[in-house]
């Protein structure tokens, strides 16, 4: 389908909802791409068996929040935000409030306001039906920074919010300061609060090409104002020769520590085809459903969501509480710089 945001801006879009995900649906490769434009994504579909779900989860309703990725999330950028509800009938009491305001009554002296929100149901016939809110921003300004987005349904119990902060548009590459890291942790990042979290860049610099197995972790650790540590992010980048190829593949995950220890973490094995070498950057952030975003040599954007876990609202409970974090890059490949060396810069916070 195609939507015209009236504001430049005309998405096209291709979606569908799985009600229930069965064996075959497993270790799926989706690919999108545009012969129109330059570019493309994709993502593997990595299922858990049937006996490994949250007692605590209602399957029937799935509530959903996007806002910008790190890289658009700056200003003179752009982004969509989308607020939905998956359910077994359409929700009319579901809502969005952007700073507390209603979408519906947002003053046509908001900044907000031409983002033209829109709020439309899809029934999917398969038992679902999904309501949504959308709107977009072309660019974005300082009168969108620190701003709250608060979606609840009246009929289903639940929430899911966001906070968008956003970079001041000079804040780029050629300004940007790079420590060097390796098999070390970084310097404690904060105090701040979960509106204000950070990010994390780390860039990968190739110095020759891999000729054996490599290994290579990212970590972001987040503590609470007594220096506990609540809960971690965990990418794991894996080099392999086969065939005389060079294959990427990793694992994206979250875990829970500390008092948080006993909720469910996540993780889901990936095959990053689209890492061509180790020349790219990685963005971990913490407070986005796209916890890891990566950026290769050629320009092209790449995102890893961590948002279809199912203790992913946990995740956003437990990041009310952090205060502080630092970035952890672990090996134990001693001779790793030879083949690539890793510096780290933080975005925001």
């Amino acid at each position: 389908s195609t939507y015209d945001w009236n504001n430049g801006t005309i998405s096209t879009d291709i979606e569908g909802f799985v009600n229930n995900f069965t064996a075959g649906h497993n270790d799926t490769s989706i690919y999108c791409t545009s012969y129109k434009y330059s570019g493309h994504v994709s993502l593997n579909i990595t299922l858990q068996s049937d006996n490994s779900t949250d007692n605590q989860t209602e399957t029937e309703v799935i509530f959903h929040i996007r806002g910008p990725k790190a890289q658009d999330a700056i200003i003179g950028q752009g982004s969509s935000i989308t607020c939905s509800i998956a359910a077994p009938e359409e929700d009319h009491t579901f809502e969005m409030y952007v700073n507390g305001q209603s979408f519906s009554k947002l003053s046509p002296d908001s900044p907000w306001y031409s983002a033209g929100f829109n709020k439309s149901t899809y029934d999917w016939n398969n038992g679902t039906i999904s309501t949504d809110i959308e709107g977009f921003v072309n660019n974005f300004t300082a009168g969108h920074n620190d701003t709250s987005i608060y979606c609840t349904s009246y009929k289903y119990s639940g929430h899911v919010s966001l906070n968008i902060t956003l970079q001041s548009d000079n804040s780029t590459d050629n300004q940007t300061e790079w420590t060097p890291i390796f098999n070390s942790t970084s310097n404690e990042v904060g105090p701040f609060t979960s509106s204000s979290l950070p990010v994390f860049k780390l860039k990968f610099t190739e110095n020759k090409v891999a000729d054996k197995y490599l290994y290579q972790g990212v970590n972001v650790n987040l503590y609470n104002g007594n220096g506990t540590r609540l809960g971690h992010t965990n990418f794991i980048i894996y080099a392999r020769i086969e065939d005389e190829e060079v294959l990427l593949t990793g694992y994206k995950r979250f875990y829970f520590n500390g008092p948080w220890s006993g909720n469910r973490s996540c993780s889901e094995y990936l095959n990053l085809d689209y890492l061509e070498d180790f020349n790219f950057e990685m963005i971990t952030s913490v407070g986005s459903e796209d916890m890891f975003q990566f950026t290769t040599s050629s320009g092209e954007s790449h995102s890893e969501s961590m948002g279809d876990c199912s203790s992913y609202s946990t995740w956003q409970d437990m990041l009310l509480e952090a205060e502080s974090a630092d970035l952890g890059i672990i090996t134990w490949v001693s001779d790793l710089p030879d083949y690539f060396t890793t510096e780290y810069t933080v975005m925001q916070f």
